[in-house]
């Protein structure tokens, strides 16, 4: 049968023992054999793993969720096999099927919600809990397709989902807002959600970011500097070095250098990555800036929306948070700085008004990734 990357990943990952050094595997399927020598080679362990036949035993449980039983008799054949010929008890044999076998809830690392205007003031709602891998969590039972909704009324129909979903919810869990470009300046962390028998903000009881809904409809047409952008900043995230010819890979960019032709000229063929803007942009409807963004495949980007007057500018706050080395930190920080801004009582901290573009190109919503999906052998690749 066919192996998505995913599958395999996730089967190698938890199947190496802590202290060991797990590959990097960016192909799992075209690392196959390299993975199985890796595993037979580590011992068994003293809590009894035996990670050859741990791995074997998880392929055979994937197996038999896909109705392949044929492929989980043959699997679960070979670990019977090769466990006699190395003499391991039924016991070992039996413990390394009970634990894979036994139902471990997956942890979400996003909900991604998508708001697709179809009216004045009316969105289609669309909600997915997806894991570390961009998998659906189908388990958790959310997913959502709400017609003819209101603005107003997406905030309780948060609560419902968050309230169902709280038990998937890994510690890096994130929000993730996919909105019409008129949207990206509406204040969603601010949206009032239900902990425990209290009223709190969104964007302080979870990390929130937003996304362009219209540019993951048009993912084609922006397919290109989008994706080039997000790998040039994956690369920089795990090591790669500074050079003269890419140092501009962030762009503070203040009000006078936000002229149309100027703006354009600056982001289009450059090497930037993520931008931070230090005045608020103006309604989309008459400006240029968030389709300049989008259209240039910037996948982060930062700005203020209002202006405030506290002691800290904007633009010392972003020259403090905005660099290569704090970058993959980024949505942790501002959920900080939301949490600053409440706990001070200060009405002007600029942490009221931060807005964080988080746009992963890899990370669409299913219900469009469908269109744009490749072979299962190349997923992940």
């Amino acid at each position: 049968m066919t192996w998505p990357d995913a599958v395999l990943r996730k089967a190698y990952t938890a199947t190496i023992p802590r202290g060991c050094i797990p590959r990097s595997i960016y192909n799992a399927s075209d690392n196959f054999l390299l993975i199985l020598e890796e595993l037979a080679k580590i011992i068994p362990q003293n809590d009894g793993r035996i990670p050859i036949l741990e791995f074997v035993e998880r392929l055979a449980y994937y197996a038999q969720k896909q109705e392949e039983l044929s492929v989980q008799d043959s699997l679960r054949e070979w670990v019977n096999e090769r466990a006699n010929e190395l003499g391991f008890s039924v016991t070992q044999v039996a413990a390394v099927r009970q634990k894979v076998t036994a139902i471990n809830r997956p942890l979400a690392s996003y909900l991604l919600v998508t708001l697709d205007t179809i009216g004045e003031n009316l969105f289609n709602v669309e909600a997915w809990l997806l894991d570390s891998e961009y998998e659906d969590i189908e388990e958790a039972g959310i997913k959502v397709n709400e017609s003819s909704m209101a603005l107003e009324s997406i905030p309780r129909l948060l609560d419902s989902i968050l309230e169902q979903c709280v038990d998937y919810l890994a510690k890096d869990f994130i929000v993730e807002l996919s909105l019409p470009n008129e949207l990206l300046c509406c204040p969603t962390d601010h949206w009032l959600i239900t902990a425990g028998s209290i009223d709190v903000k969104l964007g302080i009881e979870y990390k929130v970011v937003v996304r362009s809904f219209k540019r993951a409809q048009e993912h084609k047409r922006f397919r290109r500097s989008w994706t080039e952008k997000w790998s040039t900043l994956q690369e920089f995230m795990n090591g790669r070095q500074l050079t003269a010819e890419n140092e501009n890979l962030i762009w503070i960019c203040n009000e006078e250098q936000s002229g149309k032709d100027r703006f354009y000229a600056y982001l289009h063929g450059s090497s930037v990555v993520c931008l931070g803007l230090t005045f608020v942009p103006s309604s989309p409807h008459t400006s240029h800036v968030f389709d300049t963004t989008l259209s240039a495949g910037i996948p982060i980007a930062l700005w203020p929306r209002e202006h405030t007057n506290h002691t800290q500018t904007v633009d010392s706050l972003f020259n403090s948070i905005l660099s290569i080395e704090i970058l993959p930190k980024l949505p942790l920080l501002i959920w900080k700085q939301r949490i600053d801004a409440d706990k001070s009582g200060n009405a002007q901290h600029p942490g009221h008004h931060l807005m964080l573009l988080w746009d992963d190109p890899h990370r669409l919503p299913p219900s469009i990734a469908k269109q744009f999906a490749m072979p299962p052998t190349l997923r992940g690749a």
